[in-house]
């Protein structure tokens, strides 16, 4: 009998992970940031809200790169 313990990936998981992992998420798929505060509960004020963003910076790089790629075409 096996009593090693596996635990599962969402138990190594704090609320406060997932919760900035679903702001960043609902940003970067193009819901408007007002619709994510709320969503959040983040006022239009709350400069908390932008501890909560964390983009890798992959995305950042394939952003810029889509920018570039327009203006080239100017």
């Amino acid at each position: 009998m096996n009593t090693d313990k596996q635990d599962r990936f969402c138990d190594k998981m704090s609320s406060h992970m997932m919760r900035r992992t679903a702001i960043t998420t609902l940003l970067i798929l193009g819901m408007p940031e007002h619709l994510v505060r709320k969503i959040s509960g983040h006022s239009h004020t709350s400069s908390s809200f932008n501890r909560y963003v964390h983009y890798a910076q992959a995305y950042i790089d394939r952003e810029i790169d889509k920018i570039h790629r327009v203006l080239e075409e100017y």
